[in-house]
């Protein structure tokens, strides 16, 4: 297939985020932070050879198997293997201080956790007629040294949705062995910004969970494709007149992209010299240039720090794809001398539930 690059015209998305202190942590902190505008269109993939003609050494991460040719087990067989920590249901919870927070009480009888756990959050949340100018999920753990933001959507000012469905993919890190609290905070978008709602406020979260799958099982659960090591191209065309890194990556196993399942996406890059600035993934067709049909174009806009980005989006429609592309619109004055190289590169279709 040739490979043309593909131009992207990609909105920097506005970054001034007000957070309110909770436990001596700023719900940023330790935050994933994603952009969900995506699609998607049929199956493939692991084998994998890099645009920069990098190895086609393909890994596992934390004993997983990179066996691609075990079938997927179905959405049911994988509910029944996760560890429920909270079941799928409707809930309804009250702001009980001022910075609009909620306490979830969890339902499920196993709250441990084990490093390389996949945590899936997904619902929907509203408090009435509210407009919802921001929404995080907190999450507390061991004895609540280390609270993590978990979906998190920050909407701003003259906002007119009341009802906001979030979902995200958490990769347990080291250290990390029980949840001890969860949280939820809705606050309400106004003509100057966003606004904590009163004390007491209910807030509804409607057919919401947070499951677990074990890291022991994920090579079943949510196959996957890895790259020990890979480089980002130095790339003149990522934003028009602009400059960044560019690169396309052939993967030739089978995992399923199946309308329902989530694509999470994730690698690990050094500091990088600016802020803010688009990280973009996205799948080609494997008979054209083309995007696959419904796959979309995902982007995340994460500070310049040593960091690993991740990428979580709904699948709308199954497709299927030879080469995935990634790239950050890093807007430099000239194109960078040397490539930027990444590592653990995992693409995983994971089920929602």
């Amino acid at each position: 297939m040739k490979k043309t690059k593909l131009k992207f015209a990609a909105a920097v998305a506005a970054l001034a985020m007000t957070f309110a202190l909770f436990t001596g942590c700023n719900p940023g902190e330790d935050a994933t932070s994603t952009s969900t505008t995506g699609s998607t269109d049929s199956t493939s993939t692991t084998d994998s050879t890099s645009g920069s003609g990098d190895s086609t050494d393909s890994t596992s991460e934390s004993g997983d198997s990179t066996d691609n040719n075990t079938t997927a087990a179905s959405d049911e067989e994988v509910a029944a293997a996760a560890v429920e920590i909270i079941k799928k249901a409707d809930y309804t919870v009250k702001v009980s201080n001022a910075y609009s927070q909620a306490d979830v009480s969890a339902t499920g009888s196993d709250t441990s956790v084990t490093e390389g756990d996949l945590l899936i959050l997904g619902g929907s949340v509203s408090s009435g007629t509210t407009p919802i100018g921001q929404v995080y999920f907190q999450v507390g753990f061991n004895g609540s040294s280390s609270a993590t933001q978990l979906g998190s959507y920050w909407g701003g000012a003259n906002k007119t949705e009341t009802s906001y469905t979030m979902f995200t993919v958490f990769r347990v890190p080291s250290g990390y062995t029980n949840i001890d609290y969860m949280q939820i905070c809705l606050q309400e978008s106004t003509a100057s910004g966003v606004s904590a709602l009163a004390q007491n406020t209910e807030i509804s979260m409607k057919d919401f969970y947070l499951m677990r799958l074990p890291a022991k099982d994920l090579a079943t659960l949510a196959p996957g494709i890895f790259k020990s090591s890979a480089t980002l191209d130095p790339d003149s065309t990522a934003n028009e007149s602009k400059y960044g890194y560019q690169s396309n990556f052939n993967f030739t196993s089978a995992i399923e992209a199946k309308t329902g399942k989530i694509a999470f996406v994730q690698y690990t890059r050094p500091e990088i010299d600016a802020d803010y600035k688009s990280h973009y993934f996205q799948f080609v067709d494997s008979t054209s240039d083309n995007w696959s049909v419904g796959s979309g174009w995902q982007a995340t806009y994460p500070n310049k720090d040593a960091q690993t980005i991740v990428y979580t989006w709904t699948i709308d429609k199954d497709f299927s794809w030879s080469t995935t592309q990634i790239g950050i619109q890093q807007q430099k004055d000239a194109v960078p001398s040397d490539g930027l190289a990444i590592t653990d590169l995992t693409i995983r279709m994971v089920p929602t539930f």
